[in-house]
């Protein structure tokens, strides 16, 4: 009896240790050498820095398959089965994955400008720090998706799933997020100024810092203690009255605030290094004593506004209206001021050295030139 108890489970170790194909050998060899493998399987296959460029791999099943590195730009992966699979560092550019199972894919590093995502399932997948500027998500599922520090400014997601998902320190600004579901979401630190959020449900979301300014936020689900954690300037809040804008001494390093109405807002002594305020409105705004170091204020409106003791060095102000504007005591050393008004301006004081002039107008109506 032992022997015979023995004998069968040899036989049963035998055929569980015998290899085993995790995928289709004909059918990898089908997509090396001809770059088209429709319906395939190739499931957990090894495809890492391949060049699949342009390759027909819709409705394939690739569970689990490592895409570490490869060229899929242009490939088409419609309604392709991808779940878990590892899409580190690939080229996606110009995809189409529409319909695509990405859940819990890891797309770290991918470059996805221009894909379509249209209808794809991306629940739980990983897409930190990802560029998701020009790529289609029109009906596609990102519950619990992590997008930590992604870029997602201007992109469309009105009416999308978002609950649970993670978007700390990702940049949505004037994004579509009308109707959106944000509900749980992690939303700390996160960009989404200028964004459209009409009827958004942000319920139970970590709004901790993030910035709202020139939002709209009409009928939206949001608490007010949510709210005074944010930081609000004239956002347009959930009963359609418009916020203030005391922002004071708040760091606002690096961000994206391209063309908001910030009209008399109170930015005196915040940190603004490096921010980009291309085409903004601060007319009458107060900036005494703001650091401005290496911003952009291209084309800004600064009409009237207070930038006394300012550390503008290195700042982009080229083209930008500063009529009226009080710049004494301002450093504006290396700052960029062609084709700037400066008419009306008050400069006492200011520090100019290196400053680049060319079709500059001067306090005085004059046209400065000499950096042309």
């Amino acid at each position: 009896m032992i022997s015979a108890v023995n004998r069968f489970l040899l036989i049963i170790l035998l055929v569980f240790s015998a290899p085993v194909s995790a995928f289709n050998q004909d059918d990898l060899e089908r997509l090396k050498t001809t770059g088209r493998c429709a319906d395939c399987d190739l499931w957990d296959a090894n495809l890492t820095t391949l060049n699949l460029r342009g390759a027909n791999l819709g409705g394939a099943f690739l569970e689990q398959a490592n895409f570490r590195g490869a060229d899929l730009s242009q490939a088409d992966l419609h309604g392709a089965t991808l779940f878990r699979a590892d899409l580190t560092e690939a080229n996606l550019s110009g995809a189409d994955l529409s319909g695509a199972d990405l859940r819990w894919a890891a797309l770290n590093d991918a470059n996805l400008i221009g894909s379509d995502l249209s209808q794809a399932d991306l629940h739980g997948a990983v897409l930190k720090e990802v560029d998701l500027i020009k790529t289609n998500l029109a009906g596609a599922n990102l519950i619990k998706a992590n997008l930590i520090e992604a870029n997602l400014a201007n992109t469309n997601l009105g009416g999308l799933n978002l609950s649970g998902a993670n978007l700390w320190g990702a940049n949505l600004w004037a994004a579509n997020l009308n109707s959106v579901n944000l509900s749980a979401a992690n939303l700390r630190d996160t960009n989404l100024s200028g964004a459209r959020l009409k009827k958004a449900n942000l319920s139970d979301s970590n709004l901790l810092g993030t910035l709202l300014l020139g939002a709209d936020l009409t009928d939206a689900t949001i608490s007010e203690n949510d709210l005074d954690q944010t930081f609000l300037c004239l956002t347009t809040l959930p009963d359609g009255t418009v916020s203030d804008c005391e922002l004071d001494g708040k760091s606002l390093f690096g961000k994206l605030l391209m063309w908001l109405n910030l009209t008399e807002a109170n930015l005196s002594g915040a940190d603004l290094r490096g921010t980009n305020l291309g085409g903004a409105n601060l007319t009458g705004s107060d900036l005494s004593g703001a650091d401005l170091m290496k911003a952009n204020l291209n084309s800004v409106n600064l009409t009237g506004a207070n930038l006394g003791g300012a550390h503008l060095s290195w700042a982009d102000l080229g083209g930008a209206n500063l009529n009226g504007a009080d710049l004494s005591g301002a450093n504006l050393t290396f700052t960029h001021l062609n084709d700037a008004d400066l008419t009306g301006a008050d400069i006492t004081g200011a520090t100019l050295y290196e400053a680049n002039f060319c079709n500059t107008t001067m306090p005085d109506g004059t046209i400065n030139n000499s950096g042309c």
